[in-house]
């Protein structure tokens, strides 16, 4: 290790008299910058209401090796999205933007690095005649940049920002995340619904087809009634291998979405069969400007883009730094403290702070053009629910009641030979068309609901209470 009577042994031109001048120096470097900096910085620091206003990141952790959650095989919905709040790789991705924004926040909060020079040589006279030639020479100088308080305080402000508007935007992702779950589990669920509606069909139609087959080997049914249900039971089966396709993709993208892989024997608990009542639509526009996320996010990056065009508008001031100099020689030993100014002749950032000043109004326009979208989505969404709601409620107490008497009656009258089978072939197309059509509105209806949940933030309830990354 170096010590001064060490070093001074070494280097016995600079003195010990140079090192008290160094330290006093550095010292007036270091103390200079932070008294300037130190007021606009403590108007950064966040209070305690802007910590209360900060918004709540969900906690994000691997669980893919936890045996309780992967021998689960009977789950609700919303144990669903909370199990995806733990294992969703896409909320997982988003979480990892808030610790980019807390690194930008830390550079913006350092002090530029001082720059120190060292130079020695030797003086010689070109004739030989001047005494002292050939005696060794020192430089040594010190300079340290100096930021503006205002220019400071801005890029600490937009770096802050930054951090807020990446929580808003984790928000944003899980409350997407979250959304479309439940659209695919109420989609797996009315899937799972209507496959049981096409097996009982299919079987149903089986036994006719076995009926007929009876009555054509005694005679008393003509063979073409035989392919005629022959054709009825391919249809069907058909049908049903189509809509367990379906079924199993909305299963696989629902395990992508949770991020967990579900079973064969996974299932899910049904949520009230009844349609929800829409709000109020006079209440759309305040419940969207107070609880989208979506907003939210946008009008961070807004303010965001803001501090960072006032940053570059008080980089246009000429820039200082603070430099101490020492020369020493034979003879004479010469200390000088003074700052040197970049002006601003030739370099106004004029470019810079136009294409900054693009962006503010970008980012302005994005957030009407998103906000007006959002409000529209919401009214469309209320329109759709309710129109949904109606139909649901029409075919559930009249058509389908209807279609499942006549297919009640149409088979009565075949089994008494009142009727013959293309009557009751007839009525069970007309039921399998009417389950279709109300399977369809259900499913209308409550992914209408899902979606204007969606626009109104809903689902970020679901998100526990954490501690604010600020």
């Amino acid at each position: 290790m170096f010590t001064k009577k060490r070093l001074a042994k070494q280097l016995p031109i600079l003195g010990f008299n140079f090192f008290k001048w160094l330290r006093s120096v550095i010292l007036f470097v270091l103390l200079v910058p932070a008294f300037a900096m130190a007021q606009p910085e403590a108007k950064l620091l966040p209070s305690s209401n802007d910590l209360a206003m900060a918004p709540v990141v969900p906690s994000v952790r691997n669980v893919h090796s936890d045996s309780q959650s992967a021998a689960t095989t009977h789950w609700s919905i919303v144990e669903l999205q909370r199990q995806a709040l733990q294992t969703s790789p896409t909320i997982a991705a988003s979480v990892a933007t808030i610790d980019a924004a807390r690194g930008r926040l830390d550079s913006a909060k350092v002090f530029p690095n001082p720059t120190v020079e060292y130079v020695s040589g030797q003086r010689k006279s070109r004739l030989g005649l001047v005494s002292g030639s050939g005696q060794d020479t020192t430089e040594v100088t010190i300079s340290q940049p100096l930021e503006w308080p205002d220019a400071r305080g801005a890029r600490i402000q937009a770096a802050i920002l930054g951090v807020d508007s990446s929580q808003y935007h984790v928000r944003y992702i899980t409350n997407d995340v979250l959304a479309d779950i439940r659209l695919r589990a109420l989609e797996w669920l009315i899937r799972q619904e209507d496959l049981r509606f096409l097996e009982d069909a299919l079987s149903l139609i089986e036994q006719t087809r076995d009926r007929i087959a009876v009555k054509v080997d005694t005679g008393e049914a003509a063979k073409y009634e035989l392919i005629k249900a022959e054709a009825e039971v391919l249809s069907a089966r058909s049908r049903l291998d189509s809509a367990r396709a379906d079924a199993a993709f909305v299963k696989a993208r629902l395990s992508q979405l949770v991020g967990l892989q579900l079973g064969v024997d996974f299932s899910l608990k049904e949520p009230s069969r009844r349609v929800p009542e829409p709000i109020a639509s006079e209440d759309l526009i305040i419940r969207i400007n107070q609880s989208n996320p979506e907003l939210r996010f946008l009008e961070t990056e807004l303010q965001f883009e803001e501090k960072r065009l006032a940053e570059q508008q008080a980089l246009r001031k000429p820039a200082l730094a603070l430099r101490a100099r020492q020369d020493q020689d034979p003879e004479f030993r010469t200390q000088q403290l003074g700052v040197s100014v970049t002006v601003p002749l030739f370099d106004t950032r004029r470019g810079l702070i136009q294409e900054q000043l693009a962006q503010v109004q970008q980012a302005q326009t994005f957030l009407q053009g998103r906000r007006y979208e959002l409000t529209q989505k919401a009214y469309a969404f209320h329109a759709k629910l309710l129109a949904a709601k109606r139909r649901v409620e029409a075919l559930e107490e009249g058509v389908l009641k209807q279609a499942e008497a006549a297919l009640a009656i149409a088979q009565a009258a075949y089994k008494f030979g009142e009727r013959g089978i293309l009557d009751t072939l007839d009525a069970q197309r007309v039921l399998r068309s009417v389950r279709s059509d109300f399977t369809q509105a259900r499913l209308e209806a409550f992914s209408a609901a899902a979606e204007l949940d969606r626009v109104l933030g809903a689902y970020l309830d679901l998100v526990p209470v954490s501690v604010s990354v600020r």
